[in-house]
């Protein structure tokens, strides 16, 4: 399987546009049953809500798998920095409430190791060099955010909606936001991810959808002012 999976570069159907919703859908087929034995339905739905906008991924397991279907879910959601000022990309500012800062090895995968990650006050980017390849965990249920913000323009929070389904309860620890940048390209990756690097290898912060199962997956990017 390629390192971000196999549904990236292939066309997607569009099953609706509105002027608040555009809706897609992907469906398997042999070529994904080449690397990931199951089939499966994606729909995803980006709407404009208040103060911002949302993504929701709905996943559905084909009643005909022979056994539950192992995912994780995520968005390798990208920002330029800064957000329209003349301030230095440097300058701007990430805060948070997780807990921890999940240190990675030189393969970008987790070793178990963690210290905290103290950015319960805004911290610059320019001074935090470590946050621009760095996991975060530790998030409380009803706090799963990141807050990027330009001190002479605007923020966003990015959050980690609740995960839904059936007969499927969420992993403790395994609700993660993965942070990649370049100051001098101008770019900085806030992403909110269920499972971390090689869960799938792992069998650490799947979800297992039982066949004819249904997953619903969030995200939402507000505007702070």
């Amino acid at each position: 399987m390629p390192i971000h999976g196999f549904v990236m570069d292939r066309p997607w159907q569009e099953l609706e546009t509105r002027e608040e919703e555009a809706v897609c859908r992907f469906v398997s087929d042999a070529a994904t049953r080449a690397c990931y034995p199951f089939d499966f339905e994606l729909t995803a739905r980006y709407s404009f809500v208040k103060g911002g906008v949302r993504a929701r991924l709905e996943v559905a397991a084909s009643p005909r798998n022979a056994a539950p279907m192992p995912f994780s879910a995520g968005n390798h959601l990208t920002l330029a920095l800064p957000f329209g000022s003349a301030a230095s990309p440097g300058d701007c500012r990430l805060k948070t409430p997780a807990r921890d800062l999940l240190e990675l090895s030189a393969q970008s995968l987790l070793t178990g190791a963690k210290r905290p990650a103290k950015l319960a006050k805004p911290a610059a980017l320019a001074e935090r060099p470590e946050l621009r390849d760095a996991v975060l965990g530790g998030f409380e249920p009803n706090g799963r955010w990141v807050e990027l913000s330009d001190p002479r323009s605007f923020g966003l929070r990015v959050s980690l909606g609740p995960l839904a389904t059936e007969a499927w309860k969420p992993e403790a620890g395994a609700h993660l936001f993965v942070l990649y940048g370049d100051l001098e390209e101008g770019f900085f990756c806030v992403e909110p991810w269920y499972g971390g690097p090689n869960s799938l290898n792992e069998g650490r912060g799947l979800v297992r959808l039982p066949p004819g199962g249904s997953f619903e997956w969030r995200m939402t990017v507000a505007v702070l002012r």
